[in-house]
């Protein structure tokens, strides 16, 4: 078994109102990729902006406004995991990984991955005029960040790189040539990410050389609440986008130096 992320554009992609849709766009999305792969499994996540909300929201039943999306480009990505009963070796496992990507590549190049789309938003019941229109963009796929099993790579050599995370990079142990391996988080952190070291230390499960210690499942961590009586809380449970303290000091410290520090220092709720 190996697995890989991949990303693709899609012209014309509007923005999901809510969970629901986003959960109905991203299911034709990934029955789309499904029927380039000859595969029938899957799942989807719906995060960003709208992760840890409810299936609906304020928004739902808001008509997306389709025209205003016509030429924007979105990209979309994804992983995917190959259980392969007949490769034993290093060798014979690039090899299928290099068809999977090039059959892939072709899928969206040639079209038929845009027309997939376009069938399913068509024939879903019921129907997703939202995606009636999109195309996937022709030369716009790329694979990145596989990941062979160790039995086949050997020794473990784990090192970080850039991959599909917005936040942080990601350690694994077999590179692509197009790949560049980091010997620590905080080298690929400054390489990468350098507009917020911190966080990306933080996501990725800290950095030593830097004194950044990585989120603790579980901890209770604060972030900006901007309530009346409570500037900052905590809690323990953070989306990747979110930017969350140690201490209470650090929070007030980011967020209200300036501003109401006392108050933020000692909430009244």
């Amino acid at each position: 078994m190996f697995k890989f992320e991949f990303c693709v554009d899609i012209k014309g992609l509007v923005e999901p109102m809510d969970c629901q849709s986003a959960d109905i766009y991203a299911n034709v999305l990934e029955d789309a990729v499904n029927e380039g792969l000859q595969c029938v499994d899957g799942s989807t996540i719906c995060g960003g902006s709208l992760g840890g909300q409810g299936f609906t929201n304020e928004n739902t039943g808001t008509t997306p406004d389709i025209a205003a999306a016509a030429n924007t480009i979105t990209t979309i990505c994804g992983v995917v995991t190959v259980e392969d009963e007949v490769c034993t070796d290093k060798d014979c496992m690039m090899q299928h990984y290099n068809n999977i990507t090039m059959t892939l590549s072709n899928y969206v190049d040639d079209g038929r991955f845009t027309g997939r789309i376009q069938l399913d938003a068509r024939n879903r019941l019921p129907p997703v005029p939202e995606l009636q229109k999109v195309t996937g963009q022709a030369g716009t796929f790329s694979s990145m960040s596989l990941l062979l099993p160790s039995t086949i790579s050997g020794d473990i050599n784990w090192r970080y790189t850039q991959g599909s995370d917005l936040t942080t990079c990601i350690e694994k142990a077999a590179f692509l040539p197009s790949e560049t391996p980091y010997e620590t988080l905080y080298e690929c952190c400054q390489q990468h990410f350098q507009w917020d070291v911190t966080k990306c230390c933080l996501n990725g499960g800290g950095c030593p050389e830097a004194n950044i210690a990585g989120i603790e499942e579980g901890v209770d961590r604060y972030y900006a609440k901007w309530s009346e009586g409570e500037l900052c809380a905590a809690k323990t449970s953070f989306e990747s986008w979110e930017t969350s303290y140690t201490t209470l000091a650090e929070c007030c410290d980011a967020h209200f130096k300036n501003y109401n520090y006392d108050a933020c220092m000692n909430p009244s709720v």
